[in-house]
């Protein structure tokens, strides 16, 4: 499926998952729950569930953090989830939020909308209902969201919760028919987080640096060139560089199977500008002969080589060459389907079937063909890789901004207003955290003679400050 489904493994005993993995049924009459196998940390996103046994009154639908058990409704779960109960009353943290949208019955659908970077949710029951019970409030505009409360950063989950023997919850995110309406600039249904993204260089920097950096959520150490590769402030599409070659300069990502794509989709995308026209270019290339892939120019025409599932090289190419002296938005993707498209600026220029590529064991080099030669000669800016979605599927409008680097969702340094992990030894010497929550924190701060904590919740704290200094130090003005 494109989009998520309920996670088998991130469940209550007593929930059963049928219908591929996207109706959960209580078997057992205790207080249970289940989280979908996606998050996300930004963007806006729109789904539905059907509540087609409903008996308790704790039975609900709604959101929910990575830390929360399962087994408590949101109407008393305390930290980390928001949801809609029966009765219609809504609750954020096991607060109520003072908003009804009306009583829930079987059958009922109840659609939800969440702006994961704004920290908002809406609810409304079924297609005709108002979004958080009026008719002014709007996910398209932003108006009338409940706070969620949860720290930036901090990944958002689907959650249901059915509560009673027999009670049972449908799921649609985003593969059939939606009831209701999708709110303006949402996504139509909740796909794979965007952490996805196994690699995101930005080019970014002082001219002449040969640093760059991975703003992917794995932050994989990138290796450049001794020479032809180097930060250009003078050209480039975002931002306040790009990457700029010249001879065999690359830059490249070595030991990792994070570019294996295997028959999964995918998605390899770059901003590119040519100041000369090549013959053999690799944009982003993790090819040796006999193994991995090659995207970039063929005989100057945009090409996608690879090694398939039976060890043998497939040649596709398009007939259209890259034109010199302009920036163009060159992507490469596979869908679930196996079709592999390449695009330039947003249209198809080729595609083929494409079921399965071998797994390689090369590096991945931007800008070069395997770190040996057939350099792109000009600039590389806004490099992404996606494992797990084929972002397009078809022609599309490029980018018109720098990629979003995707905050991390588990930081061990951070100024935030809400940390929440099951370990997090230390914080940021200057952090100021306003709400914990944890199940086993060692210590605030380790050494950490500034730290503020304001609320703490959590059931194994061995101290506040290892390091209390003899003025002023760490203050923590509630624990729970």
């Amino acid at each position: 499926m494109a989009n998520t489904t309920f996670n088998p493994s991130d469940k209550s005993a007593g929930i059963t998952l049928t219908g591929s993995n996207l109706i959960a049924t209580n078997n057992n009459g205790s207080a249970s729950g289940v989280r979908a196998v996606d998050r996300q940390v930004t963007g806006k996103f729109y789904w539905e569930c059907t509540l087609n046994v409903i008996v308790s009154a704790s039975t609900a639908v709604g959101i929910v953090s990575p830390y929360d058990a399962l087994t408590a409704s949101p109407s008393n779960a305390g930290l980390n989830t928001s949801g809609v109960i029966k009765n219609g009353n809504t609750y954020v943290n096991g607060v109520s939020a003072a908003i009804n949208i009306g009583a829930l019955a079987n059958g009922s659908v109840v659609c939800v909308a969440v702006d994961c970077a704004a920290r908002l949710v809406w609810y409304r029951l079924g297609a005709a209902g108002n979004w958080n019970a009026s008719a002014s409030n709007n996910p398209a505009t932003g108006v009338g969201g409940i706070s969620i409360s949860l720290g930036q950063g901090i990944p958002i989950y689907p959650g249901a919760w059915p509560f009673s023997l027999n009670d049972q919850i449908t799921a649609n995110f985003g593969d059939t028919a939606f009831v209701g309406a999708v709110p303006s600039g949402y996504t139509s249904g909740f796909t794979a987080l965007s952490a996805d993204t196994v690699l995101l260089v930005h080019a970014d920097g002082t001219n002449g640096s040969t640093t760059f950096t991975d703003a992917s959520l794995i932050g994989h150490p990138l290796v450049t060139s001794a020479t032809g590769a180097s930060v250009s402030t003078t050209t480039q599409k975002f931002g306040s560089g790009s990457l700029a070659l010249t001879g065999a300069g690359f830059v490249k990502v070595t030991g990792t199977t994070n570019f294996q794509f295997g028959s999964a989709p995918f998605t390899i995308e770059c901003w590119a500008y040519l100041s000369s026209a090549p013959s053999i270019a690799g944009l982003v290339t993790e090819y040796s002969a006999g193994d991995g892939y090659f995207f970039g120019t063929i005989f100057g025409n945009l090409a996608f080589w690879y090694i398939d599932g039976a060890s043998a090289l497939v040649q596709f190419a398009s007939t259209t060459a890259p034109t010199t002296g302009v920036w163009h938005h060159y992507a490469a993707d596979r869908d679930a389907g196996g079709t592999l498209r390449i695009y330039i600026d947003g249209v198809v220029v080729a595609s083929t079937s494409a079921p399965t590529f071998a797994n390689s064991i090369q590096p991945v080099n931007i800008g070069n063909d395997n770190g040996t030669g057939r350099t792109w000669p000009g600039y590389i800016d806004e490099v992404r890789v996606t494992k797990g979605i084929a972002r397009y599927g078809g022609a599309f409008t490029p980018p018109s901004a720098p990629f979003v680097s995707e905050p991390n969702p588990f930081p061990t340094n951070a100024i935030a207003s809400q940390a929440l992990a099951e370990h997090w030894l230390t914080t940021d010497p200057d952090a100021r955290i306003t709400q914990v929550v944890a199940e086993h924190w060692a210590s605030v701060a380790s050494g950490n003679l500034q730290a503020v904590v304001t609320f703490v919740a959590l059931e194994h704290w061995t101290s506040v400050a290892v390091v209390v200094p003899a003025a002023g130090g760490p203050i923590v003005t509630m624990i729970h």
